[in-house]
């Protein structure tokens, strides 16, 4: 199952199982080939700069920015160069996996959580959000930029989100989920216009379609499909009503309708019958 912090802090997440120990070495040398490009830069600014003068501290605030982004840019570049690698050695795919060490199924996706893990963590603490859709897209996941889940926790793997979704605090999108003997990695897709209620669950396979509202703590089942245009709710979620918003030229007619027959109602208050 995906790690799911203590804290309110979401973004993206992985799983922390280890299918096999030496992974743990492979997560340092990502974090230390991170490291070495910004390093060199700050070497090469020390051994540019013959005196410290009052130029020095003044531009150093820019330096710094700029030595943060290119850490940020190679944790994502060396994560990536891992990932394509490991894909070439076995491509993922969805399914029911045995969770034992001697299925490669099983073994390699605990493995590409592992080189993701730091290039996730550090995007999502960087100050600006955006930077978490970034690192989604950089490694496969289709998200649109007008996507809201900052605030949530949510797998790094075989996800689709529409456009101008909103992914709720707390709630928790898992493509991968660990039962006691098996590994289940299915597709999660979103469609357009939807809501994923606060601290509710989409479990593996689930299929939500366009100007759907998933009500807040409630759940899916595995490989449950929710209709467009209704509003869920409940653990398993169920159909509670239609999800119905009126246009604005819709909105204007109705309350011309009601204006008009308010305005009568008070006329009529008044009339005298023959």
């Amino acid at each position: 199952m995906s790690s799911m912090p203590a804290t309110l802090q979401g973004g993206p997440v992985t799983t922390n199982t280890l299918a096999k120990g030496w992974y743990i070495f492979l997560h340092i040398l990502l974090i230390w080939l991170s490291a070495l490009p910004p390093l060199f830069l700050i070497w090469v600014r020390i051994r540019l700069v013959s005196s410290i003068t009052w130029v020095f501290f003044l531009s150093l605030p820019i330096f710094v920015v700029a030595w943060y982004f290119v850490w940020l840019f190679s944790a994502i570049f060396f994560s990536k160069l891992s990932l394509v690698i490991i894909t070439l050695i076995h491509k993922p795919r969805e399914g029911y996996f045995p969770r034992t060490p001697k299925n490669n199924d099983y073994r390699f996706w605990s493995l590409r959580a592992t080189v993701k893990k730091f290039a996730f963590f550090i995007c999502h603490n960087f100050p600006l959000p955006w930077l978490d859709i970034i690192a989604f897209k950089w490694f496969g996941v289709k998200v649109s930029m007008s996507t809201s889940l900052f605030d949530a926790w949510v797998d790094s793997e075989f996800i689709e989100i529409g456009k101008h979704t909103m992914i709720g605090q707390g709630s928790v999108l898992m493509s991968s989920m660990v039962t006691r003997d098996w590994l289940i990695l299915r597709k999660i897709r979103i469609g357009d216009h939807c809501v994923i209620g606060g601290y509710s669950v989409v479990a593996p396979g689930t299929v939500i379609e366009d100007n759907v509202v998933l009500a807040v703590h409630s759940s899916t089942s595995v490989g449950q499909t929710l209709e467009s245009d209704w509003v869920y709710i409940g653990q398993p979620a169920k159909k509670y009503k239609k999800n119905e918003f009126m246009s604005i030229e819709e909105s204007d007619e109705w309350l011309e309708k009601k204006k008009y027959k308010y305005e009568n109602s008070k006329s009529n208050e008044f009339d005298i019958p023959s």
